[in-house]
């Protein structure tokens, strides 16, 4: 059920990223991706009830989606065609990364409760979400 939530949540940001991306263009959809998959956490991450879960995951795979499309379309308007590929090499192997380290966080608070987890989880992507934020409007990212 939380794969096909996620799938559900994915799929929907398919459809509204085209839009979202028109109001607030590719760094605009990094922080909304991180903002939504952030609050998700931190809002729901300490319930154990199943809807709760399953409303989490959507907004995980939501969230995910929007910043994964938006960063890979960063990555293709900034690097000649020349290097693309071992761009979008390296990118992989960092997105892919940033799974393992989840699952080696999750592993070492594997006896903590949910909430002592997730909470402060949702509350760090929050503030990486910020501090992003923050660097792209000083470079210039953020202009819309």
């Amino acid at each position: 059920l939380a794969l096909g939530t996620s799938s559900v949540g994915a799929f929907v940001g398919a459809l509204a990223t085209p839009a979202l991306g028109r109001r607030f263009g590719n760094a605009g959809l990094v922080l909304l991706g991180f903002a939504v998959s952030g609050s998700g956490i931190a809002l729901l991450g300490g319930f154990s009830e199943l809807e709760a879960l399953l409303t989490l995951t959507a907004l995980g795979g939501f969230g995910a989606y929007v910043a994964k499309i938006a960063t890979e379309a960063q990555v293709q308007e900034a690097v000649p065609d020349d290097f693309r590929g071992r761009a979008f090499s390296i990118y992989d192997i960092l997105y892919n990364l940033a799974s393992v380290v989840a699952a080696a966080v999750l592993l070492a608070f594997a006896g903590a409760s949910y909430r002592s987890v997730l909470l402060p989880a949702g509350l760090v992507t929050l503030g990486l979400a910020a501090a992003l934020g923050a660097a792209m409007k000083r470079s210039g990212m953020l202009v819309r």
